[in-house]
């Protein structure tokens, strides 16, 4: 019990420090451009306005993922699950996502194995999980790439009941075999050379795996450098 209370309270101090370090630099940013503004006497201009904003919206953004993270992993987010038919939210997903790929002119497609693969799920919940495993493969997969989203429902030898498999295939530049075991710890990037202003919250995948976990489902990872990577996610049907 004293080891498992050392290991929180380790958990504990390292998810604050990751917290302090992540607000430190939009906040620094922001401290910065005020104070000269307030140095000169000069009016802030279009770019500064917008500069700040930014920086504002990354904040925001920072401390809605970790509230949310934090309520999923403390098991206290209420779902309000309803029958639903998978491809649709799948669908949805993949509009919501064309004009990111077609950015980076970036191939993508979907195919549903079936017409109705239903699955009782908080629709809402689930398109987040999906929807921040997409954009990191679209993040990752260089010009002219290929992701793959299918979907189909799956008979598992060692479970009784079957679960509704949904797989995101890309072609990017995959993950290295010590990274591999880390990309859903919070604030954990796989490239390292990232930069935070450019990046994510570096939330994503750890907020999809518990979306995923709280439905009874689970998310699997299959990846090598220079390979692509293979998200495949399992709900309960």
């Amino acid at each position: 019990m004293n080891d498992s209370l050392a290991e929180a309270e380790r958990t504990r101090k390292q998810s604050l420090s990751d917290v302090a370090h992540e607000l430190k630099t939009p906040l620094m940013i922001i401290q910065g451009e005020l104070e000269l503004a307030h140095e000169t006497g000069a009016a802030l201009s279009t770019a500064k306005q917008a500069s700040i904003l930014d920086e504002v919206l990354r904040l925001s953004r920072l401390v809605h993922d970790v509230l949310d993270l934090s309520r999923l992993e403390a098991g206290m987010t209420e779902l309000r699950p309803r029958t639903e038919n998978l491809v649709a939210p799948l669908e949805d997903l993949t509009a919501k996502t064309r004009f990111m790929v077609e950015d980076k002119q970036i191939q993508l497609t979907m195919h549903a194995a079936e017409e109705v693969i239903p699955v009782s799920v908080e629709k809402s919940r689930i398109l987040q999980a999906l929807y921040n495993i997409l954009t990191n493969a679209v993040y990752y997969t260089n010009p002219g790439g290929q992701i793959r989203l299918q979907a189909e429902t799956a008979h598992l030898p060692d479970r009784r009941r079957p679960f509704a498999r949904i797989r995101i295939e890309d072609s990017g530049v995959g993950i290295s075999e010590e990274d591999l075991p880390h990309i859903f710890n919070r604030f954990y990037r796989a490239d390292h050379s990232r930069a935070r202003p450019s990046g994510g919250t570096g939330l994503g995948l750890a907020i999809a795996q518990q979306n995923i976990l709280a439905h009874g489902g689970w998310i699997e990872v299959q990846s090598a450098v220079g390979r692509g990577s293979v998200f495949t996610v399992y709900l309960p049907a």
